[in-house]
């Protein structure tokens, strides 16, 4: 790795690790919802890549895939219509492996190898890296889409453009997202009807931005790191946890926890990124391959995580017992526009007013 790669390693990993636990974002289960960069590069090879790196024109490649997805979900099944899509275009001349369940390490561990083009291609959490990149806080933002439709059309067109392009501030090209669906709140103590049930509930804090949100409605979130979580549930040392529908059942949560209120209050994501060096020296020919595998990738990923969300929620209250319950729209109403404002000021800090403004109109546009 050229120098210049290391110390931007060292620089992402040191910063990333404040935020590395905090929502936990894929577990073991994100134009067109993939952007394909802004293509500005030459079909130059990528240097030490050996014969995973950018080919010219019809030379055989190696693309190889890191995820902490299980094998059998749909983000891996995502990944494995990327792969067929580019085997079957290519008859063969690039070949796709996919490392799921976390195989090559944890996600510092696949980052470097990303850096390294060990791998091409990681799925990240995008929560843990926006410090470096200021553009990713945009998506703590509370209540920004009406709904799982309005996030696609923002994905779709230039806002993913927009997010998927500020990873190239360290080095990284965004390809694809990986929505799961908005975060719920979930909790042991109470059902949730009312803006007075959230009063004194306690939950698990994990950033500025998130925190400040629900303090904002009563809610007394404490900082505790994910791999204590289950334990301080468990221990009642706090009530609940807020989080994507999948890591409910991935996590076990339905152990220790009663009530999953339909809050829809953020989105939960990864995206699947990839070297930005070894995408900028693909030749045109296998960088639009890349880029139309991408939206591949997305638009499976896309038709079908809704419906195993919905799967679960009834497997929840039947199978579990859980009470799931949709809030209602008043009290949404409500919690919205106090965690909104308190969000948006936090993520200003961050990112600036323009960048924000830029980013609420391209939310707008896709309306």
């Amino acid at each position: 790795m050229k120098k210049s790669m290391k110390a931007l390693l060292a620089m992402v990993l040191t910063l990333a690790m404040v935020l590395s636990l905090a929502a936990c974002g894929g577990g073991s289960d994100s134009g067109s919802g993939s952007s394909g960069g802004s293509g500005d590069s030459s079909s130059a090879n990528s240097g030490d890549s050996g014969s995973s790196g950018g080919a010219a024109e019809g030379e055989p490649m190696t693309i190889k895939i890191a995820t902490v997805h299980n094998d059998g979900s749909v983000g891996v099944r995502c990944l494995e219509a990327f792969k067929e899509y580019l085997e079957t275009e290519t008859n063969g001349r690039i070949t796709v492996e996919i490392y799921a369940g976390g195989v090559l390490g944890d996600w510092t561990t696949a980052l470097e190898m990303l850096y390294e083009n060990d791998i091409q291609i990681d799925v990240l959490n995008p929560v843990s890296f926006e410090t470096q990149v200021p553009e990713l806080a945009l998506l703590n933002n509370y209540y920004t889409f009406d709904s799982l439709d309005h996030l696609h059309k923002f994905f779709e067109g230039e806002g993913g453009d927009f997010i998927m392009n500020s990873w190239n501030k360290i080095g990284i090209q965004g390809l694809a997202l990986l929505s799961l669906g908005f975060r719920e709140l979930y909790n042991s103590a109470r059902p949730i009807n009312s803006m007075d049930d959230l009063k004194g509930l306690k939950i698990r804090g994990y950033s500025t931005v998130q925190i400040a949100a629900w303090q904002a409605v009563g809610v007394d979130a404490v900082s505790i790191d994910w791999n204590e979580l289950f334990v301080s549930l468990q221990q009642k040392l706090i009530d609940g946890e807020e989080g994507a529908t999948v890591n409910f059942e991935d996590y076990s949560f339905y152990e220790v926890q009663k009530y999953f209120t339909m809050t829809d209050h953020v989105m939960g994501c990864d995206m699947a990124v990839c070297n930005q060096e070894w995408y900028e020296g693909l030749n045109d020919t296998d960088r639009a391959l890349i880029d139309e595998a991408s939206k591949v990738l997305y638009e499976y990923h896309r038709d079908h995580y809704i419906a195993e969300n919905e799967d679960l929620l009834k497997k929840f209250a039947d199978e579990y017992g859980i009470e799931v319950a949709e809030l209602d729209p008043a009290v949404k109403a409500e919690m919205a526009e106090k965690m909104g404002a308190v969000t948006k000021a936090e993520i200003v800090k961050i990112t600036g007013e323009d960048v924000f403004n830029q980013y609420m109109e391209l939310v707008d546009a896709a309306r």
